[in-house]
């Protein structure tokens, strides 16, 4: 499914489903691995590729999947140093699982690849640019955000998402300007 995904989004016009049948004597993670490391970086030359995977945590719930899955964008990564275009293929994995949940078979080796980025709630400063599609009078926009900041505690997807609606209302005219 991912790499469906991945080839529709890519517009790498192959059919990756043959692709993948042809190649059917070997393992999943060998032909994922090979896509990957192979297809995409070859066909997307000399562009970035950044795979964004939502949601890790509920693989770690699929016996057997998670570890296979998180060794394959390892191998990927590791084998950076003898294939230089796979520098071009990157991985941001979000969710709320840490690296050593990925890979907890103390048979293998662990997911001690990449960087762990820790986000916070929005400060009120940091909001700041958001209040510009709130009200075209400052003052009135300031007072807006505040109020967000009231409901949300600075959440960064609530406090984006209560500010996209009332920019929304704003521009269709649903919000009173004295408001």
């Amino acid at each position: 499914g991912q790499i469906k995904r991945i080839a529709d989004q890519l517009a790498l016009g192959i059919d990756y489903m043959d692709w993948w049948r042809t190649r059917r004597s070997f393992s999943v993670v060998q032909r994922f691995t090979d896509f990957l490391g192979g297809v995409v970086v070859t066909l997307t030359a000399p562009k970035r590729v950044v795979v964004f995977v939502d949601e890790i945590d509920t693989t770690l719930s699929l016996p057997g999947y998670g570890d296979d899955y998180f060794a394959a964008i390892r191998s990927l990564y590791n084998r950076r140093a003898s294939d230089p275009r796979l520098e071009r293929l990157s991985f941001v994995l979000l969710g709320v699982a840490s690296p050593s949940d990925l890979i907890p078979d103390a048979q293998r080796t662990p997911f001690n690849i990449g960087t762990r980025v820790q986000l916070t709630d929005f400060s009120l400063l940091e909001a700041g640019l958001l209040q510009r599609g709130l009200a075209s009078d400052t003052t009135v926009a300031k007072e807006l955000l505040g109020q967000v900041f009231v409901w949300t505690s600075g959440h960064p997807y609530l406090t984006q998402k209560v500010c996209a609606s009332i920019a929304r209302c704003a521009s269709a005219g649903s919000i009173p300007p004295e408001i």
